[in-house]
């Protein structure tokens, strides 16, 4: 995920990386520069003693101001014993010892000795030996806790951001109680903040439109379904009644459609799915219709489709009905073939590309009368499902095909 908390993360791994290179580096460094320095201060004091005996009071100055003090050669047993030589490069110690110059390093002090026309003398150093080691952990620990505090204080303030955009996901995914307030007053609390007031705004204006539609639903069904109920016992001509059932019939259609819409738009659309035979499913459709099974002609026998029965039903009806309604014989045929639901018909080019009819309230010059829902409709239940809704014109016929996936149907002819 390239965020801006992956980022800081990154960027702190870096640093501490960089942290812990640079550590042992410093110290080697420091010590060198401090063993340069001891070996500059003994090549100096080397020359004071070799000139020793024709000016020594610039010897004794020098070592008076120096901090430097002589010593008896009695020290060179321990010295020997317990010390440590200055330069492990055998070379370095080679270069000294040609110049009869050996450096030491015992009890946190520096000891130099000279030998000088078959005399030993030595010295010591009364500076204490510098403590780096002490010196680049203290430093290694400041910066490490510095970077640590630098990190803690930028995820601080990422974080309200990645809380917002989790918050955003949920309400994407339908979820209630989205609360995004933040006290702060930086960029990222006033983005913060006004998301919320749309929310809350979304909410209201979803609670009323929840309650629009109960009420439109129960102010509509309640007489059509009163109105079916009393025409039988209506003394009107037979012709006017079944005129009547066919209006009252079609109005709860439009109703039942306006639910669907309601629940996709919402994202509320559940399915039951299980495994159906097709050719039931057709049949269903036909009864519903009132479809002459003469008009249609179709290679369906054992398929199987894992849908939600009466959703997919109510899709599979819209297409059937659409190519049925249009055909310019009255007839249609209906295919089976490498997983692909064909519906066919013989009909005149559309006006516009048939995704632009897939449209909520998008209908053709030659449907006056429908809302233009039910290609709509089909088309998310259909998404729903996980199946696709295409379609292609050729020699004067439509093919709207079904597109299932591999999984979801099984052929039990093999």
């Amino acid at each position: 995920m390239n965020s801006l908390i992956v980022r800081t993360r990154i960027i702190g791994a870096i640093s501490a990386l960089l942290l812990i290179l640079v550590s042992p580096l410093a110290l080697i460094s420091f010590i060198y520069l401090d063993k340069r320095t001891e070996a500059v201060n003994s090549v100096s004091l080397y020359y004071k003693y070799t000139n020793m005996y024709t000016q020594p009071k610039v010897l004794q100055e020098y070592i008076k101001k120096s901090n430097f003090v002589m010593l008896d050669q009695s020290i060179e047993p321990e010295i020997y014993s317990k010390g440590k030589y200055l330069f492990d490069d055998p070379f370095i110690r080679k270069a000294f010892h040609s110049g009869d110059i050996e450096l030491y390093r015992y009890k946190n002090h520096y000891y130099y000795k000279f030998k000088i026309k078959d005399k030993v003398f030595w010295v010591k150093n009364k500076a204490s030996v510098s403590p780096y080691n002490l010196y680049v952990l203290l430093f290694s620990l400041v910066i490490g806790t510095a970077l640590v505090l630098i990190y803690h204080y930028i995820s601080r303030g990422i974080q309200p951001l990645k809380d917002l955009y989790n918050e955003i996901i949920r309400f994407s995914n339908g979820e209630s109680n989205i609360n995004t307030k933040n006290s702060n007053s930086d960029e990222v609390a006033v983005v913060a903040n006004a998301f919320h007031m749309a929310v809350q705004k979304i909410e209201r204006l979803e609670e009323g439109r929840k309650l629009i539609m109960r009420t439109i639903m129960h102010e509509l069904n309640t007489p059509l379904t009163q109105g079916k109920i009393l025409l039988p016992m209506l003394n009107v001509d037979h012709d006017d009644k079944n005129e009547l059932t066919e209006l009252f019939t079609s109005m709860q259609g439009h109703l039942k459609r306006l639910q669907h819409v309601d629940a996709i738009t919402r994202n509320e659309l559940t399915l039951s799915k299980k495994k159906y035979a097709l050719i039931d499913i057709l049949d269903n459709i036909f009864d519903i219709l009132d479809i002459d099974e003469a008009c249609v002609t179709h290679n369906i026998e054992k398929e199987q489709v894992y849908v939600d029965f009466n959703l997919f039903s109510s899709a599979l009806q819209n297409l059937i009905g659409n190519a049925m309604k249009y055909s310019k014989d009255k007839k249609i045929y209906i295919s089976f073939c490498g997983n692909r639901l064909f519906i066919i018909n013989e009909a005149p080019a559309l006006e516009e590309k048939f995704d632009l009819y897939t449209k909520p309230f998008k209908r053709g010059a030659q449907d006056s009368h429908g809302m233009g829902l039910g290609l709509y409709i089909s088309k998310e239940i259909l998404h729903h499902h996980g199946f696709d809704l295409l379609h292609k014109y050729l020699f004067g016929k439509h093919f709207v095909c079904i597109r299932f996936d591999s999984k979801t149907t099984e052929d039990l002819i093999s």
